[in-house]
């Protein structure tokens, strides 16, 4: 049996919840190796932020962590201190921000009301305002071909020295 067939027949049981294609193709690489565990391999998330004038500001989220409503509004303070040092400082901000649950919450919300950012909601299927996910982590996945890490600290050296290597122009051609 193909891919797409028991895709077809998964969506028909499972609806909604039916695994996507792609995962069901990571599942079958897995059995043609004998490898027959779902268990996730261990990852580590990693945040963005970035203008026109490049990256502000990026964290690497630790091993079996979550986004804490908490979390994001640090991060969120991290990149307002960031944009204060950038070409930005006296601009009007505006922020794309998506509706993840720590993104929407009060105090997020809140937080950002006090920044004077212009709250650019997110809207999918707006190709003009695509996310990060889109052109930055396309980039670096053909970047990182063939790269294996095998410590954290490894992979933050790497992106160090991929943001680095990006010229300011990067995040205007991406935008």
């Amino acid at each position: 049996m193909k891919v797409p067939e028991v895709h077809r027949r998964l969506v028909q049981v499972y609806k909604a919840e039916a695994p996507y294609e792609n995962t069901i193709r990571i599942w079958f690489g897995k059995f043609e190796n004998k490898d027959f565990s779902f268990d996730d391999a261990s990852r580590s998330e990693l945040s963005v932020w970035w203008s026109v004038h490049g990256v502000h500001h990026w964290k690497l989220l630790d091993e079996r962590k979550t986004i804490t409503t908490e979390y994001y509004s640090a991060q969120l303070q991290k990149v307002r201190a960031q944009l204060n040092l950038s070409p930005l400082k006296h601009h009007r901000v505006p922020y794309f921000h998506d509706n993840a649950r720590p993104h929407v919450a009060k105090t997020a919300k809140s937080l950002l009301a006090t920044f004077s950012w212009t709250v650019l909601a997110y809207q999918p299927y707006i190709p003009d305002l695509a996310p990060t996910d889109y052109h930055l982590f396309s980039d670096m996945h053909r970047s990182l071909e063939g790269t294996d890490f095998k410590t954290k600290s490894e992979v933050e050296n790497w992106l160090v020295s991929y943001f680095a290597s990006k010229s300011h122009r990067f995040g205007g051609q991406v935008l």
